[in-house]
């Protein structure tokens, strides 16, 4: 191969990947609007995310969604940019009625920042932080996080660090990254927390874990695996869900599932 070559592919594919990137932003702006939610200046450290907000009552709780990343590495992918084809997260903030809604992508998504969390360590001790800082600026709500994907690592090693958290709900969630390596034989996230480390800090939380019964990546058997981890007197609770045979599937049925009740939270309890 000639020299100049491989610097001209890169830059296409980084030209493609810029444009890519715009495109995706300015749909999510579009369906964030449609549901009252504005654009949101928010950083993790130094990093910008792309966030939305809705926030209409002062005494309510604040539902925050954190977006997935296509699972990429389980599939060996290397590459920064983990922007979703479809932010299923965005769309279940979108179809959720409360008054208090925020959305937050994922550190390298949408082209927000060049400084972007390496593939083998999305969630590194300094990434969790990160995120954690990102949700001060919404200090005082109680919350509640769904996290898609990706995303529900983030709510979890995210809700073991904070007291605001009162509740956490999952989709296709990537809740055990060392059982999710050794069931697609892939060598194991190299500096990340997984999830399933901090039971002990989440058991107690309120929680629902939905898992669809089609899912390739994240497949029942993992989800109750993490289950049957929990210790004596835990509030956590699992559904395997068969009518998903897509990620946008779970935007229709989310009204639905989010009105399931959860373990441990009684009537009375903030919502």
């Amino acid at each position: 191969m000639r020299p100049y070559i491989l610097p001209l592919l890169l830059l296409v594919m980084l030209s493609s990947c810029a444009t890519r990137n715009e495109r995706l932003k300015q749909q999510s702006d579009s369906l964030a609007a449609k549901a009252g939610m504005h654009r949101a200046n928010v950083y993790a450290g130094d990093v910008p995310l792309l966030a939305y907000e809705r926030l209409g009552s002062p005494l309510a709780t604040l539902h925050i969604y954190i977006e997935g990343d296509d699972n990429g590495w389980l599939n060996g992918n290397t590459f920064s940019d983990n922007t979703p084809s479809v932010p299923v997260a965005l769309q279940l903030a979108v179809a959720d009625p409360s008054p208090n809604v925020v959305y937050m992508a994922r550190m390298c998504q949408f082209g927000m920042s060049a400084v972007c969390e390496r593939t083998s360590e999305p969630f590194s001790d300094a990434a969790i932080a990160a995120y954690q800082q990102a949700m001060n600026r919404w200090k005082g709500y109680p919350m509640e996080l769904t996290g898609y994907s990706g995303g529900a690592a983030v709510a979890l090693l995210v809700a073991a660090r904070r007291q605001d958290v009162v509740a956490i709900r999952t989709v296709a969630g990537v809740v055990d990254t060392d059982a999710l390596a050794v069931l697609h034989q892939v060598h194991p996230l190299t500096g990340s927390l997984n999830p399933a480390s901090v039971i002990a800090r989440t058991a107690t939380i309120p929680q629902r874990h939905f898992v669809s019964d089609k899912d390739y990546d994240v497949p029942p058997p993992v989800v109750a695996g993490y289950q049957g981890q929990m210790p004596a007197g835990h509030c956590s609770a699992y559904n395997v869900i068969t009518s998903v045979t897509q990620p946008s599937d779970w935007r229709d049925i989310w009204p639905v599932l989010l009105n399931q009740p959860l373990p441990c939270m009684g009537a009375g309890d903030v919502r």
